[in-house]
């Protein structure tokens, strides 16, 4: 955890405000290497354009009365008036081009303004760390233009960067993270959407974008550039990493779970959960084994496909514009990047019981040896607890990637169609290449809908039990309730029309109901 974990008992994080920080010195840094002529008369040349009232209204300073003209609006201004100074351009239309930045400036329109705060809210700017939120709208003040007060501020510790929100969408993506009803089908639509729930849900409750310095556009670009990588497959594809994803953060923050890992941990999980899927071609390990495909050979046919996954992550993260976390040193990227892999590579199927009877055994023994909570400041606690956390990371996120068992029945059952159509084409592939069919894959006589009973009461069932000790009462009587209910729906509906595809199943339950 590098400078955030301490000694047993103390904690290095002080609590002070630390947004919207502008270090005004660095604002004409650039310029005064050039040319320090220049930047002496530009600096002179705005100070005496500006009224001198050190009352603090609008268009002064409450310091000096001294303009500080930063970013693209500063080098317009500055441009302007070197024209006018040089008689490129007479005093009527300098102030005709003065009074048209100021126009946009402060009546840019609702996206330059959101795209204008996010820019200047990011604390990692060089021109964003010495000074306080009054002297930046006193300082964008005195280009006349209007600074909104932040509408979501959070006291951050010492160490921690800001991380600034608008009103709009914060409200929507705080209860889609924690929504114990979360679709996922009707997400992927509109991915930039998602991605910003995505980022947002790295800034609370864990504060993750403060406590690791992450600039949240680079956060964006890489949750971006992995939503890319997803295929269009029927259920392998962006909606059902971000479904898991939502899982897992519920998991961790309403459900309380979130107590039994440190920060570092939270964020293998997270990171691990958006991509563990990612690039994912529609078929299985074994048709990978099988057909000889460049995967299997690449990975020894050891989890060809999760071992792809991870790959796929820190490639996306490795590309230009994209590492969030270039911050970390070397040791503690290295931590983060084992316990990612370690967590997709636990999604195999193929380890599914190994998995299972090593949770049961351990959480039997959580009486005379419990689980550790609130290690997040302790390194002591953190070297005693490191196997249980690292394992229980691991069953979390194959516990996430079974989160559709858990859904209610009008999601459940929608998403087991989808994977029955997954597994049908992957049939249709294996057939044409005059390949057995693989069981539960054969258009003509399979269905899912058959296999589901078992498969929730034999194979799911014994991972959830485990996994809810670890929420908060309330989240795991539902989770086990919606599970118990699925299963019953499918056996119900099963009896009652045969033995049919999920897809014509479903229709018929609905039919049923009516």
């Amino acid at each position: 955890m590098g400078n955030y974990i301490c000694s047993q008992g103390q904690s290095q994080e002080h609590e002070q405000d630390v947004s919207l920080r502008v270090n005004s010195r660095e604002a004409y840094a650039v310029s005064a290497d050039r040319d320090p002529e220049l930047w002496k008369k530009q600096m002179n040349a705005d100070r005496d354009s500006q009224p001198r009232d050190v009352t603090g209204s609008r268009g002064t300073s409450v310091t000096t009365g001294t303009p500080k003209f930063v970013g693209s609006f500063g080098k317009l201004r500055g441009f302007v008036r070197k024209c006018l100074e040089d008689s490129v351009i007479d005093e009527s239309y300098f102030q005709e081009l003065k009074t048209a930045l100021d126009d946009l400036g402060t009546h840019g329109g609702k996206g330059h303004e959101r795209d204008r705060m996010r820019h200047i809210t990011v604390m990692s700017s060089a021109l964003f760390t010495d000074s306080s939120e009054q002297e930046v709208a006193d300082g964008m003040g005195l280009m006349d233009m209007h600074i909104p007060k932040p509408p979501l501020r959070k006291k951050l510790s010492l160490n921690e960067g800001s991380f600034i929100i608008e009103n709009e969408g914060v409200t929507e993506f705080s209860a889609l993270l924690i929504d114990e009803n979360f679709n996922c089908r009707t997400r992927g639509l509109m991915i930039q959407m998602d991605v910003q729930a995505v980022v947002y849900a790295f800034s609370t409750p864990y504060n993750l974008v403060g406590r690791y310095n992450i600039d949240t556009a680079i956060l964006e670009n890489w949750v971006t550039a992995l939503s890319v990588r997803y295929k269009d497959n029927p259920y392998h594809n962006w909606m059902h990493a971000f479904d898991v994803f939502q899982f897992l953060h519920m998991a961790l923050a309403r459900g309380g779970a979130g107590e039994y890992f440190n920060f570092q941990d939270i964020l293998a999980i997270l990171c691990g959960a958006i991509g563990h899927d990612v690039g994912h071609a529609g078929t299985n390990n074994a048709f990978l084994v099988n057909t000889g495909h460049k995967l299997a050979v690449t990975y020894n046919d050891r989890s060809p496909l999760e071992n792809m996954h991870a790959a796929c992550c820190f490639e996306t993260l490795k590309a230009e514009g994209n590492n969030f976390l270039e911050i970390l040193t070397t040791k503690d990227f290295m931590n983060f990047r084992m316990k990612v892999i370690e967590n997709i590579l636990a999604t195999d199927m193929y380890h599914h019981f190994e998995l299972v009877d090593k949770f049961h055994e351990r959480v039997s023994h959580s009486t005379d040896s419990p689980f550790v909570k609130d290690t997040k400041h302790c390194r002591d606690l953190q070297k005693e607890t490191k196997e249980d956390r690292h394992f229980l990371m691991q069953a979390f996120t194959h516990m996430g990637d079974l989160c559709h068992c858990t859904r209610s029945w009008d999601i459940h059952a929608v998403l087991v169609t989808c994977l029955e159509e997954e597994f049908f084409s992957q049939g249709d592939r294996e057939k044409a290449a005059g390949l057995t069919i693989s069981p539960m894959m054969n258009r003509s006589k399979d269905s899912a809908a058959a296999g589901q009973t078992f498969f929730l009461d034999k194979l799911v069932t014994p991972m959830l039990d485990p996994f809810c000790t670890f929420l908060n009462e309330g989240l795991p009587e539902l989770l086990t309730h919606n599970l118990t209910n699925n299963r019953d729906k499918w056996a119900e509906l099963v009896k009652k029309h045969g033995k049919l595809p999920a897809k014509e199943l479903v229709p018929l339950g609905l039919l049923d109901i009516e």
